[in-house]
């Protein structure tokens, strides 16, 4: 009997002992396997691919973490003039003359691109005369930020024989997107030695400015905003009347009617924030590139000023630059179109490229900063030198527009 209560014992122990030991096994054996856990497999609580996959945050393992970046397009267009006139024909009928939007420019993109265009002159009869149009659309997306500047200049404006002129217009928009949102900025047009009816105008007026004379109704700094950091200037809008002062309304070339724009730009944006893995695996396709600048504006004010717009850096594995520089002042037409390095420091950018200056070959240097948002009043800068001549010296610091710096 002792040596069976001694051996009962001891089996007891050894009983008990076993069951610890299975117990221990099966509330570690799960740690384990959720520890292991990643291609596929375990509870997936963050929508990842596949359970605990790449870009899942699994519930055991390693959590992945997520960079929120930029995506989308930016678009605009611009074009210095666009008239539609009906006149009186022969025997009362009508008909109408008409000035495509000259020179006119667009884009839209995911990454970044400049489009630019000059013509030398509009001539519509008597109706509307000018010299030089410029027109530039400017935009870049990047992964902390996107944004568009357009802008278009009329040069020696004249319409309805002296009922409207100007020595220069200049319609600007500028817009952009990041983190705290959408924004546009429709302040950066100008306008030089305005003459409207008789009445000098001496800065842009308030947005939707109106004057009526005998012939027209003149919308000045007319301002149409469409969306969230989307918007169309048009600097001057002339709603043509009938002509009064012709009793019989039968004289050839009568005006009965119509419409012209000078200087009209437009800023669009389609962008939103999106959640991207730190590996660069987006949850929706990102553009990321290896750095690049983008930016347009105005250097200095109705006394004299200047137009510039850009797009440099890598795009497609090749780093190109794209420069439309126009100093109204001096009468200096710059044109870049190449392939070069661009150096970024900090929120600077430097290239050096050649470009064309007035019809002969010359060596250009740019340095220009991406100081913070928005970009006019001196907050960015930008600084385009070739021999003889700097931009800062001969015509000011950047009064309008804006630079974005889109580093790796």
């Amino acid at each position: 009997m002792l040596t069976w209560n001694r051996t009962s014992a001891m089996f007891k122990g050894w009983v008990i002992g076993l069951m610890v030991c299975l117990l221990v096994l099966a509330l570690v054996a799960p740690v384990a396997v959720a520890a292991k856990g990643g291609k596929g497999g375990g509870t997936d609580t963050g929508g990842g691919k596949g359970g605990g996959g790449k870009g899942g945050k699994g519930d055991g393992g390693g959590t992945v973490t997520t960079t929120t970046v930029v995506s989308g397009t930016v678009s605009g267009e611009a074009y210095g003039a666009w008239a539609q006139v009906d006149l009186l024909a022969l025997l009362g009928l009508k008909t109408t003359v008409e000035i495509a939007k000259t020179p006119y420019v667009a884009l839209t993109t995911d990454t970044h691109a400049a489009e630019s265009q000059t013509t030398l002159s509009v001539i519509l009869s008597n109706i509307l005369n000018s010299a030089t149009l410029e027109s530039a659309v400017i935009g870049g997306v990047g992964p902390e930020k996107g944004g568009v500047v357009s802008y278009s200049v009329v040069e020696d404006l004249n319409i309805l024989e002296g009922l409207i002129t100007a020595d220069a217009v200049l319609a600007m928009c500028d817009s952009a997107f990041d983190e705290n949102g959408a924004r546009i900025d429709m302040s950066g047009s100008l306008l030089a030695n305005l003459q409207v009816g008789g009445i000098a105008i001496t800065a842009v007026p308030a947005p939707n400015t109106v004057i009526n004379l005998d012939l027209a109704q003149v919308i000045l700094n007319e301002q149409v905003i469409t969306g969230p950091g989307e918007g169309t200037v048009n600097l001057i809008h002339v709603k043509l009347l009938r002509d009064r002062d012709n009793l019989l309304g039968a004289l050839l070339g009568s005006i009965v009617g119509g419409d012209i724009i000078i200087s009209s730009a437009t800023c669009q944006q389609n962008l939103t924030l999106t959640e991207v893995n730190d590996d660069g695996d987006p949850d929706g396709e990102v553009n990321i590139d290896d750095g690049f600048v983008t930016g347009g504006g105005r250097l200095g004010d109705q006394h004299g000023f200047a137009t510039f717009g850009f797009n440099a850096g890598k795009r497609g594995g090749k780093s190109s630059i794209h420069l439309q520089y126009n100093d109204h002042l001096n009468g200096y037409k710059l044109h870049v179109n190449s392939e070069g390095p661009v150096t970024i420091m900090d929120n600077c950018a430097l290239f050096d490229a050649v470009g064309d200056l007035n019809g002969s070959p010359v060596d250009v240097s740019v340095e220009t900063c991406d100081n913070g948002e928005p970009g006019k009043d001196g907050i960015d800068s930008f600084v385009v030198s070739w021999p003889g001549y700097s931009s800062d010296s001969f015509v000011g610091w950047m009064t309008q527009g804006n630079i974005q710096l889109h580093s790796k």
